[in-house]
């Protein structure tokens, strides 16, 4: 299982490295940045599993950035809050952030109520070892069955292997060829041929028709032209 990984948001400098530090001497991989716009672009470009944000920051606000990233994944937030902490949890909380905390609270405490949150979300994920979660997608590996929002997805055998594939791979850009070899089981030469290169491409179509609100417009399965696709929700711009 690989590290934790988290971004952590504070204009305050000497602050700021000194969590990062603390954090990434726990293990975890941290990215910390110094306002909120910086926040959403590196959350864009790397899947963190927790975004730390101070409730004030330039450019955006703690609360916004919590809006914004609950409104497209329910990666966990924690804001941190300063003065007036009472109404700012408040705004934070119905903002959908999964804690608030007092910036000036004893870091032993802001330590382990991160790891509390991280280990919460990684044993509901994990509860059942023969089901990949991603989001609101739920892949059951004993009986095939994939579902979404609360309701089983009718795919077929080729569609689930590729399902699956996506799945384990989520927020990493994978080839065609990639995608040739282990979901096919075939040589990814062979891809050199047109025909094949069609009947990936219709398989990704009619599974995107699937899992897509908007095959059009899509927000988990992405085409990342002249590689290959990615599935996650990394590369939307509407937060």
């Amino acid at each position: 299982m690989r590290p934790a990984r988290i971004i952590f948001a504070d204009i305050d400098q000497d602050y700021r490295e000194k969590i990062e530090t603390i954090l990434s001497a726990e293990g975890m991989e941290v990215v910390a940045v110094p306002d909120g716009l910086s926040v959403l672009i590196q959350f864009r470009e790397w899947p963190a599993d927790l975004v730390i944000v101070n409730y004030k920051l330039p450019a955006l606000s703690g609360v916004e950035i919590c809006r914004r990233i609950k409104r497209v994944t329910n990666r966990a937030v924690i804001i941190l809050v300063e003065q007036d902490a009472e109404r700012q949890m408040e705004e934070g909380f119905a903002a959908g952030a999964d804690d608030c905390i007092e910036k000036w609270v004893q870091i032993s405490e802001l330590l382990w109520r991160v790891k509390k949150l991280i280990n919460s979300r990684s044993t509901s994920r994990s509860a059942n070892s023969y089901e990949l979660v991603y989001n609101n997608f739920v892949l059951d590996t004993r009986s095939r069955r994939v579902v979404f929002n609360g309701r089983t997805i009718e795919i077929t055998p080729l569609e689930y292997r590729l399902r699956r594939f996506l799945i384990t791979h989520q927020g990493k850009v994978v080839s065609k060829e990639n995608i040739f070899a282990n979901v096919w089981g075939c040589n990814p030469q062979n891809l050199k041929e047109p025909m094949y290169q069609n009947l990936i491409e219709a398989v990704i179509c009619r599974l995107r028709k699937k899992i897509e609100f908007d095959p059009t417009h899509t927000r988990y399965l992405h085409t990342i032209w002249g590689i290959g696709y990615q599935f996650g929700e990394m590369y939307r711009e509407d937060y």
